[in-house]
């Protein structure tokens, strides 16, 4: 059965992102395309660490370093600090996967394990994960230009997209998140504060 172009609900023609968008702009391009190349060259830039770290890259890594020596502490500290946000992102989202499976915490905050120290211990390991990619990335030539991709994550993911749009909603659904607020660093680590 051929779907109508109206919508159902208002007899009126229907609108989505395309139908939108489909003015043409900058010499012929629409802003479809402008868009979608834009979010490729954000992606790239953003997963730039990845390429210097490839298998190649790692491996000549452990080779200058038997023989040379001098990056062994870059690589503790590199996979170290990659480790450390796995373990907080794969931890934290655990924790929370079980939280929210019990009825019983409907309308609760989860303020214990890891979100005992931070209110956002999945986005912290996140941010550290994409550090030690960096750390890792750094250590192989011209691989410092990778920079900007753990400094534009861990910007998004504490002042953009992360944990502020979240604690928006979460401040209006759950009574006891401004105590938890008080008390709870919001991304790094540390140990609860004792209200006064």
């Amino acid at each position: 059965m051929k779907e109508s172009s109206k919508s159902r609900q208002s007899g009126r023609p229907r609108q989505n992102f395309y139908t939108r968008h489909e003015a043409v702009i900058l010499g012929g391009l629409s802003i479809v395309l402008i868009i979608g190349v834009w979010q490729v060259c954000w992606m790239a830039g953003l997963i730039s660490p990845l390429f210097f770290s490839s298998p190649v890259a790692i491996v000549k890594q452990f080779r200058y370093t038997l023989v040379e020596g001098t990056l062994l502490a870059d690589m503790r500290y590199s996979y170290t600090n990659f480790a450390i946000g796995f373990g907080f992102e794969v931890v934290g989202d655990y924790q929370l996967t079980r939280f929210k499976a019990e009825p019983a915490n409907r309308g609760h905050v989860l303020d214990r394990g890891l979100w005992r120290y931070t209110r956002h211990p999945n986005y912290f390991g996140d941010a550290t994960l994409w550090w030690g990619l960096y750390a890792i990335a750094g250590a192989t030539p011209g691989g410092w230009l990778t920079v900007l991709s753990p400094a534009l994550m861990s910007f998004l993911l504490m002042r953009v997209s992360g944990v502020t749009l979240l604690e928006d909603g979460l401040k209006a659904s759950k009574p006891g998140y401004h105590a938890y607020i008080s008390r709870t660093p919001a991304f790094f680590p540390w140990f609860p504060r004792v209200p006064r």
